[in-house]
């Protein structure tokens, strides 16, 4: 006989989720002997398929946090003026000058639609490219990501645009890279959307392509 359980995943790293397996067994009839009648059963199981969009795991989690944590400093502090903030901001013409940019401004946001947008989308896709990467293998494809955003942006405005002089903050490098991931690691997995005009609410889903 074959059958299909959903159970509780409880692999090493990862918090919650579950497993689809396919249980298989065999049962043997004793006929005579000294039990006869007795039946002897012997069970296995494969896993089948790993439901991953359970709690995020611990990297993606620190990463969110640490967003939300520069994002509510910069809030509570009215006495920062622009000239500080900027000074953290990536600015295209004088990253050489002030290369720690680079790495400062994938930490801030200039507001609460694009952090939550950001945190949104890293949400969805982060805590299942970690769990293909390993912990310390994503925190460095996370930030490699954001620099690889910073070079481009840095590129096109010096030599294309007209932005060289204009700061710039925000992760959207880094998870542009993570969704990226998502869709080479799982092209054919489903997300599921939510669609909201005024009292109209609709939900459906669509491949990760």
């Amino acid at each position: 006989r074959l059958n299909a359980a959903l159970l509780p995943a409880n692999q090493p790293g990862m918090q919650g989720g579950q497993r689809l397996d396919a249980l298989f067994g065999m049962n043997y009839y004793i006929p005579d002997g000294r039990f006869p009648g007795q039946r002897i059963s012997i069970e296995g199981g494969i896993p089948t398929y790993q439901h991953l969009d359970g709690p995020q795991l611990k990297t993606n989690w620190l990463l969110t946090a640490a967003n939300f944590a520069v994002f509510f400093f910069m809030l509570s502090r009215p006495d920062i003026d622009d000239k500080v903030f900027i000074s953290y901001a990536l600015t295209p013409n004088m990253w050489a000058e002030n290369w720690k940019t680079l790495f400062t401004s994938m930490f801030m946001h200039a507001g609460w639609g694009h952090i939550l947008g950001n945190m949104l989308f890293l949400y969805i896709a982060g805590d299942n490219v970690e769990d293909r990467l390993g912990h310390l293998q994503y925190l460095v494809f996370y930030l490699a990501s954001g620099l690889a955003g910073s070079a481009v942006h840095i590129i096109y405005s010096t030599h294309f645009g007209s932005g060289g002089g204009i700061p710039t903050v925000g992760a959207s490098g880094a998870i542009s890279g993570v969704m990226g991931a998502f869709l080479v690691f799982y092209p054919r997995r489903n997300i599921k959307f939510m669609m909201w005009f005024i009292l109209f609410i609709r939900y459906f889903t669509l491949p990760a392509w």
